[in-house]
């Protein structure tokens, strides 16, 4: 008889041989398998994780782990599980054994204080029926360097700085900060992992700076002469600030042909200069998932008025299973456990999708995520208005 075991690892014996191999073989190029040099120079990064193991037999065939990190929603920074990796090996494989240490994470987080979780779904459908909705898609665009070469004589010596990464780790937390209370959706590393890019410096960080006051940053690599400006990261807080960085950028059209930005959704590049004609990059594999971890905790976020008594249901996470009122109060949420007549139902994803915006609730009973009148739909509506929720890390 096959003896199964789900447990949380935690030394660097374990990490190194039974939880890394896992993930590299499922997501890296192989053979050959990453090196122990490699995977030791992870570690930092990866005692961070909460990893749960499923073994077979004693031999490793499953894991799913997740990093700490912060979330905003609606308005509010809560604790958010970030979900990374879920992995099986091919002889742990369609046996149930990542589900499995996925739900016991689920727990993991949940003890710790984490309100919602996150991650990058290799298969959408799998994670939907876990309880995750989707997310907008980000955006990402190829333009011409040359396009770009009427900015290049934009006056920005005292507006743009360019340095190592490597030195720029404070501008990084501060810049960031701003960005996330003002970016809903928007999660950040803690720990030695929100030092990780700087810790590589394999990137150029450019800032720009109006009564020095950090208004925008980027961070690019360049693939050598004639090649590619790779711009993973356009972030900007004012208009002047994007023209400076787009400037600073078309300084480079002897150097490269090609830049490639990637962007947030809902940023429209072909309106930001005449003749641009930026080209959708269909190379995108970052389409984030969200899903409410735990009912109790989510209140705090900016909600519009009204109030609703849900049960929700929720197979994985069996703790957000009953009857709970949402009012709003101050323009805040409050959730609190209730013995009171329902007036709807929803399930975990249908209340997710409420949290994040993602969905109407109109559209719920076509989702199959709930029983609702048409008039609590509306109702739900006007407290959880549709957003566009932009996870922005990928992890």
């Amino acid at each position: 008889m096959t003896d199964v075991v789900v447990r949380q690892i935690h030394t660097d014996d374990e990490i190194l041989n039974d939880f890394s191999p896992i993930g590299n073989y499922a997501f890296g190029s192989t053979p050959p398998m990453e090196p122990e040099e490699k995977r030791r120079e992870n570690l930092p990064y990866n005692r961070e994780r909460r990893i749960m193991v499923s073994y077979e037999d004693g031999q490793p065939r499953a894991t799913a782990a997740a990093l700490s990190m912060t979330q905003n929603v609606r308005g509010n920074v809560f604790q958010m599980g970030a979900i990374s990796p879920v992995a099986a090996h091919p002889m742990g494989r369609r046996k149930g054994y990542a589900r499995m240490a996925l739900t016991h994470l689920l727990g993991i987080l949940r003890e710790e204080g984490h309100a919602f979780t996150g991650l990058y779904p290799f298969r959408e459908s799998f994670y939907q029926r876990l309880g995750y909705v989707t997310y907008p898609r980000i955006k990402k665009i190829d333009v011409d360097a040359a396009n770009l070469a009427a900015l290049s004589k934009q006056e920005i010596d005292d507006i743009v700085e360019m340095m190592p990464v490597s030195e720029g780790q404070a501008i990084l937390d501060a810049f960031l900060a701003q960005m996330q209370a003002k970016t809903h959706g928007m999660a950040l590393f803690t720990g030695e992992n929100a030092k990780r890019i700087a810790t590589k410096n394999e990137q150029w960080l450019t800032v720009a700076r109006y009564d020095g006051q950090v208004e925008g940053l980027m961070l690019y690599k360049i693939s050598g002469y004639g090649g590619t400006m790779e711009v993973p990261w356009f972030l900007t807080l004012s208009t002047r600030a994007r023209y400076a960085l787009l400037s600073y950028i078309a300084r480079h059209v002897d150097q490269v042909k090609t830049v490639t930005i990637s962007l947030r959704h809902d940023e429209r590049p072909q309106t930001w200069l005449t003749d641009m004609l930026p080209r959708s990059n269909p190379d995108i594999w970052l389409t984030a998932m969200g899903r409410v971890l735990d009912v109790a905790r989510i209140g705090g976020m900016n909600v519009g008025p009204g109030s609703a008594i849900l049960t929700i249901t929720d197979p994985q996470c069996e703790w957000n299973n009953g009857t709970w009122a949402f009012r709003s109060e101050d323009g805040k949420l409050v959730v609190e456990s209730t013995e009171a007549t329902a007036d709807g139902e929803l399930t975990i994803q249908g209340l997710s999708a409420l949290a994040y915006g993602t969905h109407d609730p109109h559209d719920f009973a076509i989702r199959g995520w709930g029983k609702l009148s048409n008039d609590l739909a509306d109702t739900l509506d006007s407290m959880f208005p549709q957003q566009s929720p932009h996870m922005f890390s990928a992890y």
